[in-house]
């Protein structure tokens, strides 16, 4: 029997695992077989010693000097940056109102003025017991307590509690004594004779800024540079105090101290006068007329623009929906609307002279040529041209005074639409005026790549054409300046600018068949003449564009009267210009020389009696009593 030899497993493959775990590591047996190796000693020689040592000592260098020139810019050229930069973090300022120019007609009365005030402040951290002056100041600013005593107890470190206040109401406060209310002088504007020519005027906004009118436009002549009340901030940002300073030019510019501060010496300065070619008297006839006029028209709105033709300077603008510019807060933007620069709309009627003097100026129609008007009715292409008052053989005059559309249609089609789009801009529509007010409407001239046939024949008669009464006013001073367009200006002594448009000849022609418009039985601005006064005009009724579609709104009128007179007999040689417009009559019937004609004449005769000559070539007004001025203000 063979015996097997037993082999003890575990302890096999335990000797084995003990072999592998004696075993040199790969890692060690690497150094191990290189241990002999010795690398030979790095030998650096002079040379480059003094190399390295070099480059080293002039990197340290250009680092000093780097930072040598940055302190030299800091301490040097830059130091008033940083100066400015400090004072903005460690100081805080609140603005005050200055004096802004005063605005004034062209008699020298006061339209628009600066008026000194109170404005009280307090410091809620330096008040120990509110509750206990609450009832005090609320007695003296004329304020609920309600409203003051959360003012008070606000954790803001400077707060308005009233601004505006008159001057009286400084002495009550220097009564009380007491820390943490500040009072300051500052500037209110305020327009003496109320909403008279308020929408020319524009206003001002609580930080006594332009926001409309005169105000807004000629924002850099009648405001005053900036002046502040600076005061120190705590680690905290809070405010520590306030000091008057003078400010002129920026907030970081000149923090020079007033040890003071008394009255208007520490405010900013003041702005500049504005005088206006407008006629404070004539103004007031020209709104009291229009709000007149509005009701007995039961109108949307009337508006009127009075102008001397020879120089271009504008007596009276105004409309009826006028505002309250000393109320701060009740007003909207809406609300201080210029229209007579803004509001565009259809002529009608009133742009048929205009065209009838380019036709006679190019010779296109004679001053004495008959026109057939067919009777009442006229086709342009696919088109029906048609006259209120059917007519049918008319004299160039007569066309005017019975208003032929037919007949204006017939002359633009001899001018053709290159030559009366040319003439049309010449005359100034398209384009604004260049009256120094900002917001003026350049109307509405289609470019002459677009016109067709039948926009030739409604541009002849006022329709397809929108303009401003400005503009349309500007282009009536030329017929009656002798044919001299001059351009409107409302700055008096400013330059007005002139151009000759049409011929002489050709302005007395126009003005004759203006002139039977208003005396000519067929005539239909009877209701604007005036006895010994010799008026020359041109009624229009024209019909709105639909709102938001096309067409016209049959209940939607613009009727409007335009004219100018000659009262060299009554004493006064320079020609007025006078536009009427109503916008959306409600009553019947409607037309220009229905609603506005009655309003021309009454301005005109009341302007007349009010205007003098004092001197050959002067157009000037004359001599009012207070009083009586702030009667007839008040009236408007």
């Amino acid at each position: 029997m063979i015996k097997r030899r037993r082999v003890n497993r575990r302890s096999s493959t335990y000797e084995k695992s003990l072999s592998i775990r004696n075993r040199p590591k790969r890692s060690d047996r690497f150094f191990t077989s290189r241990i002999a190796y010795r690398p030979e000693p790095c030998v650096i020689t002079p040379t480059e010693r003094m190399v390295r040592v070099g480059v080293i000592g002039a990197a340290f260098f250009f680092i000093a000097l780097s930072i040598a020139v940055r302190l030299v810019i800091v301490q040097g050229t830059d130091q008033q940056e940083w100066l400015t930069l400090a004072r903005r973090q460690h100081m805080s300022s609140v603005e005050i109102q200055g004096a802004r120019g005063e605005i004034r007609d062209r008699r020298d009365r006061a339209l628009a003025v600066s008026i000194e005030t109170v404005s009280v402040a307090a410091h809620p951290q330096l008040i120990e017991d509110s509750s206990a002056i609450v009832k005090q100041l609320a007695k003296i600013l004329s304020m609920p307590e309600t409203e003051l005593d959360p003012l008070l107890k606000s954790d803001s470190p400077f707060v308005w509690l009233a601004r505006g206040l008159p001057l009286g109401v400084a002495e009550d406060l220097n009564k009380l004594k007491t820390p943490g209310i500040t009072q300051v002088r500052e500037f209110r504007r305020f327009y003496p004779q109320g909403t008279l020519a308020s929408p020319v005027l524009g206003r001002v906004s609580r930080d006594g800024s332009g926001q409309a009118g005169l105000e807004l436009s000629y924002e850099k002549t009648l405001g005053a540079e900036s002046a502040f009340l600076r005061g120190q901030k705590d680690a905290l940002g809070r405010l520590m105090g306030i000091t008057p300073i003078n400010i002129h030019g920026s907030e970081d510019s000149g923090l020079s101290e007033s040890p003071s501060f008394k009255g208007s010496d520490s405010l900013r300065r003041e702005g500049k006068v504005l005088s206006l070619t407008i006629d404070s008297v004539l103004q007031g006839i020209l709104e009291e007329e229009l709000e007149i006029g509005e009701k007995e028209a039961k109108a949307k709105v009337t508006l009127g623009l009075l102008v001397d033709a020879s120089t271009g300077e504008i007596l009276a603008m105004g409309q009826s929906n006028r505002f309250e510019p000393n109320d701060v807060s009740g007003v909207k933007p809406e609300d201080m609307r210029n229209i007579v620069l803004q509001n565009v709309f259809e002529p009608g009627s009133t742009f048929k002279p205009l065209v009838a003097a380019l036709a006679l100026e190019h010779g296109v129609v004679g001053p004495i040529e008959q026109l057939d008007c067919e009777g009442g009715s006229y086709r342009v292409g696919s088109h029906t041209i048609r006259d209120v008052h059917p007519s049918n053989i008319l004299s160039f005059s007569d066309v005017l005074i019975r208003s032929s559309n037919i007949c204006m249609t017939k002359m633009g089609e001899r001018l053709g639409a290159k030559r009366l789009d040319t003439g049309l801009r010449l005359l100034g529509f398209g384009e604004t005026t260049g009256l120094q007010l900002k917001g003026e409407n350049a109307g509405l001239l289609r470019s002459l790549s677009g016109w067709k046939p039948i926009d030739t024949a409604t541009t002849s008669f006022g329709q397809g054409i929108g303009v401003t009464s400005l503009q349309l006013v500007s282009a009536y001073t030329a017929l009656a300046n002798d044919g001299v367009l001059v351009t409107p200006s409302i700055i008096l002594g400013g330059d007005h600018q002139e151009r000759r448009v049409f011929s002489s000849a050709t302005a007395d022609k126009v003005k004759e068949a203006l002139r039977g418009v208003i005396v000519d039985e067929h005539g239909t601005g009877k209701n604007a003449a005036i006895d010994g006064v010799e008026v020359y005009g041109k009624t229009g009724t024209a019909q709105k564009p639909r709102k938001g579609g096309r067409g016209y709104d049959p209940d939607a009128i613009f009727s409007s009267f335009i004219g100018f007179v000659d009262a060299s007999a009554l004493g006064v040689r320079r020609p007025l210009v006078l536009f009427i417009g109503v916008d959306e009559p409600s009553v019947t019937p409607r037309w220009g020389g229905r609603l506005a004609a009655p309003i021309f004449r009454q301005v005109i005769t009341r302007a007349i009696s009010h205007l003098l000559l004092a001197e050959p070539g002067v157009l000037k007004t004359a001599m009012v009593e207070p009083d009586q001025l702030t009667e007839e203000s008040n009236q408007s």
